[in-house]
């Protein structure tokens, strides 16, 4: 979340000073490159996890993460269903 909200930050100023300096066209092909680069790391994902999962956690398995206050407002629903392959 803290690199995102930089990235929101930081981004526009980027790209409204190089649309400044270079104009539309370099502006968009930076923005070409870098969709580029999203879909090369992407392309190298070679599978979206396991054919058939394992057990759900258990509670003490996942308790340190309750200090996190993000982790304790979404970790129950976060949880797997456990359904059996």
């Amino acid at each position: 979340m803290a690199a995102e909200q930089s990235a929101n930050l930081v981004a526009p100023p980027i790209g409204g000073a190089l649309f400044a300096v270079g104009g539309a066209v370099p502006a968009l092909l930076v923005n070409a490159v870098t969709y580029f680069v999203s879909f090369a790391a992407l392309w190298q994902i070679t599978t979206l996890g396991p054919d058939c999962p394992g057990p759900p956690p258990r509670l003490r398995d996942v308790a340190h993460f309750w200090p996190i206050s993000a982790a304790r407002d979404c970790r129950l629903p976060c949880l797997p269903s456990g359904t059996s392959c």
